[in-house]
C-alpha cells in the first residue's frame, strides 16, 4: 500500500513540475487546445481542436489567430518509433483553412517534430535538410523551431516542418486523376506520376519485392494518393518498374542502362546528403523517390526527410554510412560501384566543399544560438532525453563535419595544379588558426604538401596528415591550411609534411601554432614562426578588360585592405580609373608605392582591381 502511495505522489509531483514549466519567450509558441482535453494517442485518428500561434519576441513572425480567436485544427499522432517509444509525441496537423505558420508556405498540412531521439542538440535534421537545399535537390522540406503548449501544458522545443506530400510548392510532380492530359478516361494506369517510399514497415497500399541481397524490399505508395483514387494497373506498373530497376543495380555496373530510370543527378545529391551526415538508415526507410507523368520520365531520390540515425560514428578512419551498418540498405552498396555515380559525387563534392561547406559550421552555431534557452526548457520539462550543454553539442556538430570533410575529400581526391589561385588573408577568428607553409630550399621539390596537428581541442587527424591547398600572395606562393581548435592556446603545436615516411628532407619540426605565421622546412623545433601574413593581403585581380599601357614602367600591382601596392621600374604619373570612368592621376617614384583609396574597383593599365 505505501509502495502504491508513493506512485502516486511521484506522479502527482511530476504533474506539477510540468505544469509549472512554461515557454522560453524567445521562440513563437503554438498554442493547441483540444476538445474535450483529449490527448493524441492513436495516429489513425484525427482530434478536433483550436490553436493560434504566438510570435513572442520574435519580429520576423506574424500571430495567427489568438486565445480568444483561436482557430480550427484536427491533430493526430505520427512516425512510428518516435510516436511510441517517447512521451514527448511527434503530431501530424491539418488545419481547417491554409496558413503561412512561422513564414512557411501556406497550407493546411504541418508536422509538429519532437526530436525526442535526437541527442546531438537537434542538429540531425535540420544540418540534414540544409545540406540537401545546399546540393539542390528538387524540394527539401522546411522547418522552423517553436515552442508547444498542448490543452495549457508546456510540451517544450518543437520544429513545425512541412510534410512531404504532393503540393505545387512541395513535391510537385502530377497528382493522379482519372482522366488523362486530353480528358478522356483512363481505362489502365500507363503514366506513372507517383511518390513512393522505401520503407521498413509493412503497410497498406505497399507492394514488396526482393531485392538482389535477398533482402524484402517494402515500397509504400499510399501517401502519396489523393484523394484516394488509385488507377486501374497501377500496381502492376509499379511492381514492373521497381523489379527492372532492381535488375539493373545488380547486373553490369558499366552499363547506363540503370540511368535511363533513375534520375544520375539526383542520385548524387541524395547518397552525397547521407553521406555527409552519415545516415546510416536512409536507404532503409523513409527514403523517398518521385516520378512525373510521361513514359520516358525517370525516378528522382528525394525528398530527404529523416536524420534520427544520421551523425553518429565519428570514428577514424570514416566509412560509407552504408558499410556495417546496423540496418539493411537497399541498393545503395550496388549503385556505389557504378563509376558513373562516384564521378557525379566527386564533381558535386569538389563544388560544394569549394563554396558553401565550411558555412555549415557558422549556420550551426547560429542554429544553436537561436534554440538555446528554448532547448533548456525543453530539458527542464523532459530531462530524460532533453539536451543540454549546447556548445558541447555544436563542437561535437564541427569536429563531425569536418571528418566528414576529411573523409569525402579522401574518397574525391582533387589533383594539385601548377597555377596557386589568389587568395586574401582572412580576418582573425577566436580558435581559428590560418597557417602558411612556403617552400623554400629542399622543400622546393614538392608537389604536395600536408599538414599534422594534435590536441585534444581540435579534431582528431591522422598521419600524415590533411591537404594544403596551394594559394598566391602578393605574388608569392603559399601552402594554405584553416586549423580550428574549441579554445585559444599559445602551446599548439603541427608538422607540415610532404606525405612520405621519414623525417628530415620529408617534414618539419615540431613547431608552434601561430595566427598567420609563415613556416619553412629548416625551422627549428618548437620555434615560433618570425613572419606574418597581414590580414587581407593578396592580389585580387578581376579580369583584363583592355590591352594597352600608358608607360610600360609598372613593374606589379597588388591590393591589401583600402591600399595599393605599385612596383615601378622609375619615377613617373600613373593614371587610376575609376569604374564609372573618372580618373586619377598619382606620381610614382622607383620601387615600392603604397596608395591610399575608398573601397571599389580601379582600373590600371587595363585591369581591374578591388579594393
Amino acid at each position: 500500500m505505501k509502495k502504491f502511495l508513493l506512485s502516486v505522489a511521484f506522479i502527482a509531483i511530476n504533474s506539477i513540475m510540468a505544469l509549472a514549466i512554461g515557454p522560453s519567450g524567445t521562440l513563437p509558441v503554438i498554442y493547441i487546445n483540444i476538445d474535450n482535453n483529449e490527448e493524441v494517442t492513436s495516429k489513425e485518428n484525427y482530434l478536433n481542436g483550436q490553436y493560434w500561434l504566438d510570435p513572442k519576441n520574435t519580429s520576423d513572425i506574424s500571430a495567427i489567430g489568438s486565445s480568444d480567436s483561436p482557430l480550427p485544427l484536427k491533430i493526430k499522432g505520427r512516425g512510428n518509433y518516435t510516436f511510441t517509444g517517447f512521451e514527448k509525441k511527434p503530431y501530424r496537423l491539418k488545419l481547417d483553412k491554409k496558413q503561412p505558420l512561422l513564414g512557411l508556405e501556406s497550407s493546411k498540412h504541418f508536422g509538429l517534430l519532437a526530436h525526442a531521439d535526437d541527442s546531438r542538440g537537434f542538429i540531425r535534421n535540420t544540418l540534414g535538410f540544409e545540406i540537401s537545399k545546399n546540393l539542390g535537390l528538387p524540394w527539401t522540406p522546411e522547418q522552423r523551431p517553436v515552442e508547444l503548449v498542448v490543452n495549457g501544458t508546456y510540451r517544450g522545443l518543437y520544429f513545425l516542418v512541412e510534410l512531404i506530400r504532393i503540393d505545387k510548392k512541395r513535391v510537385n510532380i502530377s497528382e493522379w486523376g482519372e482522366e488523362d492530359s486530353s480528358g478522356n478516361p483512363l481505362s489502365k494506369w500507363i503514366e506513372g506520376g507517383t511518390l513512393v517510399e522505401i520503407d521498413n514497415y509493412d503497410e497498406d497500399g505497399q507492394i514488396q519485392l526482393t531485392d538482389g541481397d535477398g533482402e524484402i524490399m517494402r515500397i509504400t505508395y499510399d501517401k502519396s494518393v489523393d484523394p484516394g483514387y488509385e488507377p486501374d494497373g497501377y500496381r502492376e506498373w509499379l511492381e514492373n518498374q521497381f523489379a527492372t530497376m532492381n535488375s539493373l543495380i545488380f547486373g553490369d555496373k558499366n552499363s547506363n542502362e540503370i540511368w535511363k530510370y533513375i534520375d544520375l543527378d539526383d542520385c548524387a545529391r541524395f547518397v552525397l546528403t547521407q553521406d555527409i551526415t552519415n545516415n546510416y538508415e536512409s536507404f532503409h526507410g523513409s527514403c523517398y523517390l518521385f516520378r512525373e507523368k510521361g513514359e520516358n520520365e525517370k525516378w528522382h531520390f528525394s525528398p530527404v526527410w529523416d536524420f534520427g540515425s544520421a551523425f553518429f560514428n565519428d570514428s577514424h578512419p570514416r566509412k560509407h554510412f552504408w558499410v556495417d551498418s546496423f540496418h539493411h540498405n537497399h541498393w545503395i552498396a550496388q549503385l556505389w560501384e557504378f563509376p558513373a555515380l562516384r564521378e557525379k559525387m566527386a564533381e558535386l563534392w569538389h563544388e560544394y566543399r569549394k563554396t558553401s561547406f565550411d558555412d555549415l559550421t557558422c549556420f550551426t552555431q547560429n542554429f544553436i544560438s537561436e534554440i538555446k534557452d528554448a532547448a533548456a526548457c525543453d530539458k527542464e520539462r523532459w530531462p530524460q532525453y532533453g539536451n543540454d550543454n549546447l556548445n558541447e553539442k555544436f563542437n561535437y556538430a564541427k569536429n563531425f563535419l569536418n571528418g566528414a570533410k576529411s573523409f569525402l575529400d579522401a574518397e574525391f581526391p582533387v589533383q594539385n595544379v601548377d597555377e596557386p589561385e589568389d587568395f586574401v588573408v582572412p580576418e582573425d577568428e577566436y580558435g581559428v588558426y590560418n597557417v602558411f607553409f612556403r617552400q623554400t630550399g629542399k622543400a622546393s621539390d614538392w608537389s604536395n604538401v600536408k599538414i599534422y596537428y594534435w590536441d585534444n581541442h581540435f579534431k582528431t587527424i591522422d598521419w600524415p596528415g590533411e591537404d594544403c591547398k596551394k594559394v598566391e600572395i602578393n605574388g608569392s606562393s603559399y601552402w594554405y591550411y584553416r586549423m580550428e581548435a574549441n579554445e585559444e592556446s599559445d602551446d599548439y603545436m603541427l608538422i607540415f609534411n610532404n606525405g612520405q615516411s621519414g623525417v628530415g628532407d620529408n617534414q618539419t619540426a615540431d613547431l608552434k601554432v601561430r595566427k598567420r605565421g609563415v613556416y619553412t622546412l629548416d625551422m627549428p623545433d618548437h620555434a615560433i614562426p618570425e613572419e606574418f601574413l597581414e590580414v587581407g593581403s593578396g592580389t585580387s585581380v578581376i579580369n583584363t578588360i583592355a590591352d594597352y599601357s600608358n608607360s610600360g614602367n609598372i613593374i606589379s600591382v597588388n591590393t591589401f585592405g583600402n591600399y595599393l601596392k605599385i612596383e615601378a621600374h622609375t619615377s613617373g604619373s600613373i593614371d587610376i580609373y575609376q569604374i564609372d570612368g573618372t580618373g586619377l592621376r598619382f606620381e610614382l617614384t622607383g620601387g615600392e608605392n603604397i596608395i591610399e583609396l575608398p573601397k571599389g574597383i580601379y582600373i590600371i593599365e587595363g585591369k581591374k582591381y578591388l579594393l
